[in-house]
């Protein structure tokens, strides 16, 4: 036995649910953008200031200057930017996308997921995963929705 129930005067009501829904869906969104920002920020920052290790350098071969490692587990040292602009954070149609890695230059997974011990230099994922539990992602996410709904 089917049952149908016929609501009156409930449309507007409807349409309302559907506009709050929406919204609370791009505040979501937004704020989740400004965290991943924040996490591409710190990753940024951790390649700009990591020490380098003055005895551990190798020879580029285009540019033949020399270029100088980080420390083991350090962040990865930079000279050109390359590796840091290939981090980037970008919405999608359907939320958010946290580290798109160019393929140029593809030694960034290289050196995040090295196998070998003297060539890991974390950058992005166990920085990221380290970093989320002090970001305050759902804390931040409700004060965002309080504040704008």
């Amino acid at each position: 036995m089917n049952v149908q129930i016929e609501t009156i005067g409930f449309d507007q009501f409807y349409k309302y649910l559907g506009k709050l829904s929406n919204k609370a869906h791009s505040i979501i969104e937004k704020e989740t953008f400004k965290v991943a920002s924040d996490l591409r920020n710190k990753i940024a920052q951790g390649m700009r200031d990591t020490p380098k290790d003055s005895s551990n350098s190798v020879l580029r071969t285009k540019t033949g200057l020399r270029h100088y490692r980080s420390f083991l587990g350090n962040f990865p040292a930079i000279d050109s930017g390359r590796l840091l602009g290939s981090v980037r954070v970008s919405k999608v149609s359907n939320g958010i996308m946290l580290g798109s890695i160019q393929k140029d230059p593809a030694y960034g997974l290289f050196l995040d997921q090295a196998k070998a011990a003297n060539r890991r230099r974390p950058w992005l994922i166990d920085p990221v995963k380290a970093m989320i539990p002090g970001m305050n992602v759902e804390a931040r996410i409700f004060s965002a929705l309080k504040k704008e709904l």
